[in-house]
C-alpha cells in the first residue's frame, strides 16, 4: 500500500481543518479505481511547525506521493519540505498546486525547482488531478502525465514546460459528497489536537474551518485570485451536502468558519436556505461557530437577496464582527475600469449599510486596496469625504501582485505604469518562512511620494475616526468650514505635519515615517514593511502608528495639536479643545475613572488573548478597544479595527 501525503502548512496565526485533504480523499473513495491501494496519511503534518519533528515524522511515513498546496503564507515552507522529501525519497512523486506558483511566468520553473515532478494550476481542481495520479501510478512510482488532468511537467532536461493532453470540464466535476461528513471521525480528532497545541505566544489554538458551497468566480478583477479560478464557470454543491459540512463544523467546535464562495447570494433562494440553516443551528446552539463571508454577489439585481442574507446574519449574530463590509476598492470609475472591477453599485452598498445600521446598530466600512492605478492623493481625500458622509469607516490593504491574477501580467503592468517593490508580505511573523512578494507602490497616476502620502492620510484618518479623538472638535470644523472628513485629513497632512513647526515628538514621528518609506522603496534595504517601531519594543502597522504615538507621548504632543487647531481654525475655543483632550486615554491616565468600560466581544481570538494576558499597564489592545468604545459607543470589535 502506497502512502499519500497532502501537505498544506498552516499559518502559525490560525489553524484550519484540512478541507483539501478531506475533499481529495473522499472524492477518491467515491470515484477512484484503486482506493484500496493507498493509505492517506493523517493531515496533522499541516500543523507541525517544528521542521525537525516534521521531517522525523516523514522519515517514519516514507511517502510515495507528496503533494503541496501553496499560497502566499506557506509556499516557502511547502517547497522547502518538498525538496527535502525528494532528496530523502528519490522515487517519491512530488506535485505542487495552489495559487502561489509562477510557472505561467517563469519558463525555468522546473529548473528552479527540479524536485517537482509536476505542477497544477491553482484554478484547477486538485481532486481530479490527484485521482488521475493515483489511478495511473505504476509500481515503480512513475506516471504517464498525459493521463492526468491539467498538469504541467518538465521535459527530461527540465528546460521546457510540457502540458498534459487531458483536460476535464469543470462543470462535469462530480461534487456530490460532503468531505467533512465522509471524514467526520478524523475531523473531530483533529479539532481536539488543534485545541491542545501550544506554540510561541499562543497558549491555545482555536479551531477554524472553511465551507465551500460553490467554486469559481465568473468575474476577472485584475487584483483577485479565487479558488476554482476567476473568469470561470461556477459549480454548485447541493444544499444537503452543504448542511452536512455545517453539521460537522459545528460538531468540531469550530470558532470561526470562512465561507469560501466568491459570490454568495448569486443563487438566490438556494443561498438563503443555507444561511437559514445556520441561523436555525445558532438558535439551538449558542456556541455555534462565527462566520466570515468571503465574497457577496456583485450585481444590483441581487440586492434584495443580499439584504435577506444580511438580515438573517444580523438577527442571529452569525458573523464575528457587527459591521457591514463594502468591498468597494474605489468609487472612481477610472480606477474600477483599470482593475476590471465588478461589484454592486456604491449606492446599493450605502443602502445595505443603512439597513443594518437602522435595524441592528451595525457599523460599516469600505474595504479598499492601496495603490490601484488611477488613484491620486486628491481622489483618495475625496473618497474619505464620501465614505465619512455615509458614516463608513475605511479598511485599507496593500496590493501584492499574486502570480495567477491578471495584474501579474507584464503587459498589464506596462500599460498602467505599475511600479513594485519586492518585500515580505508579513502574513506570518517569521519572515524566514516567506517569499518576498511584489507590492505595488507606483502607477501612471501617482508617484511613490504620493503613495506614502495616501498611507499617512489613512493613518491620520485612523487616529481621529477609529479612536474618536477630538470627535466633537472635528465635527465642528467640518460643519463650520463646510469641508469633508478627507478635506480635514488633507489639512492635517499639509498644514500640520508638513508646514507647522512641530515639537520634538511629532517631528521625530513624521521623520521616522518618511525614513521607513524611503527604506521600504530601497530593494537593498533590510526594511521589508512600513511598520513603525517604538522605543519600548512595540512595532505597529503604519496605520496605527500615529494613534500609538499619541498614546505613548500624549503630554509631549498635546500642545502642538491644540495650538495648530486654534491657529488654523480661529473660531475654535481652546478651552473646549483642552477639555476634549482630557478625555483621551493614554499611558499616563490608563486606569483613571474617565475610562468608560463596556465591552462586547463575541469571539475568541488568540492575538487578542495574547495582549489581554499581558501584565504591563500599557496594553495596546486595552487602549484601542477602550478608546474606540469610549468615544463611539460602538459594539463593533475586530482585530481589523484595532490595527493589529
Amino acid at each position: 500500500m502506497k502512502n499519500v501525503v497532502l501537505y498544506v502548512p498552516d499559518s502559525t496565526a490560525g489553524i484550519y481543518l484540512p478541507l483539501l485533504w478531506a475533499s481529495c480523499k473522499s472524492y477518491y473513495e467515491l470515484k477512484g479505481q484503486r482506493p484500496n491501494d493507498y493509505h492517506w496519511v493523517h493531515p496533522r503534518l499541516n500543523y507541525e511547525f517544528d521542521t525537525d519533528k516534521l521531517k522525523e515524522s516523514l522519515l517514519h511515513i516514507k511517502p510515495d506521493v507528496f503533494g503541496i498546496s501553496m499560497y502566499i503564507w506557506n509556499d516557502v515552507q511547502g517547497l522547502e519540505i518538498a525538496k527535502w522529501v525528494k532528496e530523502t525519497f528519490p522515487s517519491c512523486l512530488v506535485i505542487s498546486g495552489g495559487p502561489q506558483q509562477y510557472f505561467k511566468h517563469q519558463k525555468n520553473w522546473f529548473e528552479q525547482y527540479p524536485f517537482l515532478d509536476a505542477s497544477l494550476d491553482g484554478g484547477e481542481y486538485g481532486e481530479l488531478t490527484i485521482a488521475d495520479i493515483l489511478d495511473n501510478l505504476k509500481e515503480d512510482n512513475t506516471v504517464n502525465w498525459n493521463l492526468v488532468n491539467a498538469v504541467v511537467y518538465p521535459s527530461k532536461n527540465k528546460k521546457t514546460i510540457l502540458k498534459s493532453k487531458k483536460s476535464t470540464y469543470k462543470r462535469d466535476f462530480a461534487w456530490d459528497y460532503s468531505p467533512y461528513d465522509m471524514q467526520r471521525d478524523v475531523m473531530l480528532g483533529i479539532a481536539d489536537e488543534i485545541r491542545s497545541l501550544q506554540y510561541g505566544v499562543y497558549a491555545q489554538y482555536s479551531v477554524n474551518g472553511k465551507l465551500e458551497t460553490t467554486r469559481g468566480c465568473p468575474y476577472s478583477c485584475a487584483f483577485c485570485d479565487w479558488g476554482g479560478g476567476i473568469g470561470s464557470k461556477v459549480i454548485v454543491r447541493s444544499v444537503e451536502n452543504a448542511k452536512k459540512d455545517i453539521d460537522v463544523l459545528e460538531a468540531t467546535g469550530c470558532n470561526y468558519v470562512f465561507l469560501c464562495d466568491a459570490n454568495f447570494g448569486i443563487l438566490g433562494d438556494r443561498d438563503i436556505s443555507i444561511i437559514e440553516y445556520m441561523a436555525e443551528r445558532k438558535r439551538k446552539n449558542e456556541d455555534f461557530f462565527h462566520l466570515y463571508f468571503g465574497g457577496f454577489v456583485k450585481s444590483d439585481k441581487h440586492t434584495d437577496v443580499l439584504k435577506k442574507i444580511l438580515d438573517l446574519d444580523a438577527r442571529h449574530n452569525l458573523t464575528w464582527d457587527l459591521s457591514y463590509k463594502a468591498s468597494i476598492q474605489s468609487i472612481h470609475k477610472e480606477v474600477l475600469d483599470n482593475i476590471s472591477r465588478t461589484d454592486i453599485s456604491f449606492s446599493k452598498h450605502v443602502e445595505l449599510a443603512a439597513f443594518l445600521k437602522d435595524n441592528f446598530n451595525f457599523s460599516s466600512y469600505a474595504e479598499c486596496i492601496s495603490g490601484l492605478p488611477g488613484i491620486t492623493p486628491n481622489k483618495w481625500y475625496y473618497e474619505m469625504n464620501v465614505y465619512a458622509s455615509h458614516d463608513m469607516d475605511i479598511c485599507l490593504y496593500p496590493w501584492s501582485l499574486l502570480p495567477e491574477t491578471p495584474s501579474y501580467d507584464q503587459a498589464y503592468r506596462k500599460r498602467l505604469g505599475i511600479e513594485t517593490v519586492n518585500k515580505f508580505n508579513n502574513m506570518q511573523g517569521n519572515n524566514s518562512t516567506l517569499r518576498k512578494s511584489e507590492v505595488v507602490v507606483g502607477s501612471y497616476s501617482y508617484t511613490k511620494e504620493d503613495y506614502k502620502e495616501m498611507w499617512i492620510a489613512y493613518t491620520i484618518q485612523r487616529t481621529f475616526w477609529a479612536t474618536g479623538f477630538l470627535h466633537k472638535t472635528v465635527a465642528n470644523i467640518m460643519k463650520t468650514s463646510n469641508i469633508g472628513y478627507g478635506d480635514f485629513v488633507k489639512l492635517v497632512y499639509y498644514k500640520f505635519f508638513r508646514s507647522y513647526e512641530l515639537g520634538h515628538c511629532l517631528k521625530e514621528y513624521i521623520n521616522k515615517v518618511d525614513k521607513q518609506f524611503l527604506d521600504y522603496y530601497d530593494e537593498n534595504s533590510t526594511v521589508n514593511n512600513t511598520s513603525i517601531s517604538f522605543d519600548n519594543g512595540v512595532k505597529s502597522p503604519v496605520s496605527s502608528s500615529l494613534m500609538l504615538t499619541l498614546y505613548y507621548n500624549f503630554d509631549q504632543c498635546r500642545d502642538d495639536i491644540v495650538n495648530w487647531l486654534c491657529s488654523e481654525f480661529n473660531y475654535l475655543d481652546k478651552n473646549t479643545i483642552e477639555k476634549e483632550c482630557d478625555l483621551f486615554i493614554h499611558d499616563r491616565n490608563n486606569y483613571s475613572t474617565r475610562r468608560k468600560r463596556f465591552r462586547i466581544i463575541n469571539y475568541r481570538h488568540p492575538l487578542l488573548s495574547q495582549f489581554s494576558n499581558e501584565e504591563d499597564n500599557g496594553s495596546i489592545s486595552e487602549f484601542m478597544i477602550t478608546q474606540m468604545e469610549t468615544y463611539t459607543n460602538s459594539k463593533f470589535l475586530t482585530a481589523r479595527y484595532l490595527g493589529l
